[in-house]
């Protein structure tokens, strides 16, 4: 299996460039800040939920549907952070992969196990060969 790993490491940066291209075009189309949700709109829709509540609480008006609609409200910000979050770290794998290439001058000659756990989420072993997927999203298969 390490064989295998290495083999894939070594396929990624022959092909440095093309992966490189591709990396980049990925953060630019699919993982771009201006693709992040902001929750400022949320933020303003919570502060004047939440003035109104406690308007509705000093007069002992009934405010169980502005609660719920409060509750909902933080739930979809909760869930906007997250995927933002998720985001974030996808866009920091992908550099963190580009600048491993863009560092090395050639082949890795033996596995590295340190270099292999920044650089590899998973390794799926079939009968006949090994998909190794990079953090960055890339798969490569290799045949054992």
């Amino acid at each position: 299996m390490q064989t295998g790993v290495t083999i894939a490491i070594n396929q990624i940066i022959a092909g440095r460039d093309g992966f490189i291209t591709i990396l980049t075009k990925n953060i630019e189309t699919v993982l771009g800040t201006e693709l992040d949700m902001d929750t400022d709109a949320i933020d303003v829709k919570l502060g004047t939920l939440q003035d109104e509540i406690m308007r509705l609480a000093s007069s002992k008006s009934d405010y169980d549907n502005l609660a719920a609609e409060i509750h909902r409200l933080r739930s979809i910000k909760q869930e906007t952070q997250e995927h933002n979050a998720q985001r974030q770290t996808k866009r920091q794998r992908i550099s963190e992969m580009t600048e491993f290439l863009d560092m090395q001058s050639g082949i890795i000659a033996e596995y590295d196990d340190k270099l292999t756990r920044q650089l590899i989420e998973q390794i799926t072993v079939f009968d006949d060969k090994l998909q190794v997927s990079f953090k960055s999203g890339v798969d490569i298969e290799v045949e054992i």
